[in-house]
């Protein structure tokens, strides 16, 4: 039955106490755990992650740190069914990391989940300079209810709920885990509950003095614009606004898995096939080392629902440019990380030699360090602000313009007019500052709309769309 306003709010008036630390019962998740809370908001562990479902996922910046790092940690929501309300506790260790005070524009940066025409659901001050840093507790409890004067609204929007900065202030491991707060999560208007699964993380802090300072230093990141700004000639503006659309030519299966945790350890496999290269120099003098020699034909078993991807998958594999989450399993529906997306590109042109790490938030010991770093170095990715987001999920617009640089770069680029997206629906919701590289790709055939004849600029590109996107760029190089 549909409740009221009035009975809405007084049913969930608590979850309107923002940013204070806050005592209730919370299930604390260990190492890796995923967490299943079902409509009743009961937990319980569990070890996948079924395709389509509502995930919520606790993503680190760094995964290492030293006493004394600053980092942060995004809340990032998919496959969003439509929320009213949420209200949750992000739990730490306060003798290792502690949250501080950011930038109050920090959240004018990331793509946020917003309601009612741009309304940010967590309000970036209530994130960032709300935070009382002198009260550690462990728990930080956050809450919220979707309002319009007396009319409660709904998003169905993906991406990031909000940001909170840490400092890390003592050596040992410390959990991040996301649990639910007066028991729910995410709620709709009609205050029904629904399933939600949460992947939770873990930093590792070493060396260094113990510091119980708290003292925010805003992750070195006090110069930042407007990352949102569709004039900028960002590689991406980081403009993550993503609706939950597909990626795709042929596939318009719309169930999507987030399998972030399964990229990393596919795309920082140590396997390496790239012995034959063909070295090539452009005109614009970047050295290109594409790999020719193909191992033995790579099997999968989870290729059956995208069977529009399959060869080019198996082809890329065998040639060393993208890996399996495991030796039998490609996870071809889970988004993919930025880093992950450069890590793949580094392959494919077999870069090489040495660069500086100019990002704030790339560790230098991370296994994407150097691809993201040589990626900066030959003009391949710009990020924003000093910042990568290395473990964001990079959207299709923002893949697009990294591929058009590419083939920039080895003078293979054939230029369109922007005229050629007049034929996609949804022509209007691409950047200003992808509006180019789009039409360039799209006029060489490397970018096809979906059976409804949408772009979906914003949407996340997953591990069987990069494939199909890679394979043609390859293809062109070659």
């Amino acid at each position: 039955m549909r409740l009221n306003f009035k009975k809405f709010f007084a049913a969930a008036v608590s979850l309107c106490v923002t940013c204070s630390y806050f005592g209730c019962a919370n299930v604390f998740a260990g190492e890796t755990d995923i967490v299943y809370y079902d409509k009743n908001t009961k937990a319980s562990t569990v070890n996948s992650v079924p395709d389509g479902a509502t995930v919520v996922s606790v993503v680190p910046s760094k995964d290492s740190l030293s006493v004394g790092d600053n980092f942060y940690v995004d809340i990032i929501l998919e496959n969003n069914p439509g929320f009213a309300a949420y209200g949750f506790t992000i739990n730490y260790d306060p003798s290792v990391i502690v949250p501080v005070k950011g930038d109050v524009d920090e959240m004018d940066s990331v793509s946020q989940v917003t309601y009612n025409g741009g309304i940010p659901a967590v309000l970036a001050d209530q994130v960032n300079r709300g935070i009382d840093i002198g009260a550690s507790s462990g728990k930080l409890f956050r809450g919220n209810i979707l309002l319009k004067g007396s009319k409660i609204l709904e998003t169905k929007e993906n991406g990031i709920l909000f940001r909170v900065n840490f400092k890390a202030v003592g050596e040992g491991n410390s959990p991040i885990n996301y649990s639910d707060s007066e028991n729910i999560i995410f709620s709709n208007e009609d205050v029904e509950h629904f399933d939600v699964y949460v992947k939770n993380s873990e930093v590792s802090v070493s060396g260094g003095n113990k510091d119980s300072s708290g003292e925010a230093e805003n992750n070195g990141d006090d110069d930042k614009d407007n990352l949102n700004n569709e004039n900028s000639v960002s590689d991406d503006n980081l403009n993550n606004k993503n609706d939950n659309s597909n990626d795709k030519k042929q596939d318009d299966d719309n169930s999507k898995s987030s399998g972030n945790e399964n990229e990393n350890k596919g795309e920082n496999a140590s396997e390496n096939t790239q012995t034959d290269t063909s070295k090539e120099e452009s005109e614009n003098d970047f050295i290109i080392n594409i790999p020719r020699n193909m191992s033995a034909s790579k099997e999968f078993g989870d290729l059956a629902s995208v069977s529009w991807a399959k060869d080019s998958i198996i082809k890329l594999s065998s040639l060393g440019i993208i890996n399996g989450v495991d030796a039998v399993r490609f996870s071809p529906k889970s988004y993919t990380y930025r880093a992950d997306f450069v890590v793949v590109i580094s392959r494919l042109l077999g870069l090489e030699g040495s660069a500086d790490n100019v990002f704030s938030d790339v560790d230098g010991s991370s296994y994407y360090s150097k691809a993201v770093s040589l990626a900066n170095k030959f003009g391949i990715v710009q990020g924003a602000n000093g910042m990568f987001m290395p473990k964001s999920n990079i959207t299709r617009q923002d893949a697009m313009v990294i591929l058009s640089r590419v083939l920039d770069k080895a003078g293979k680029l054939k230029k369109s007019d922007v005229s050629v997206l007049n034929n996609f629906n949804d022509k209007a919701s691409v950047s200003n500052y992808a509006l180019s590289p789009m039409a360039d790709l799209v006029g060489m055939g490397i970018l096809n709309g979906d059976n409804n004849r949408n772009l979906n600029p914003k949407g996340f590109i997953n591990r069987a769309e990069m494939a199909v996107v890679i394979d043609k760029i390859y293809d062109v190089l070659k």
